[in-house]
């Protein structure tokens, strides 16, 4: 799985799965909808396993 803002990337070749996360680098779009993407997989692996959570 690759996630990426980069439509024109040298690795999509690799990957199977492919996850465009809007906006360029050129502007505050793209920054925040991939801070937002990493918040919700952080908040899906804790409700899956925050039984299993050491702290």
């Amino acid at each position: 799985m690759l996630i990426t803002q980069n439509d024109h990337s040298i690795y999509k070749e690799r990957y199977h799965l492919l996850i465009q996360i809007g906006g360029t680098f050129d502007n505050n779009l793209g920054m925040i909808s991939f801070m937002y993407f990493i918040d919700q997989l952080v908040m899906i692996y804790y409700a899956l396993y925050h039984d299993d959570l050491i702290v």
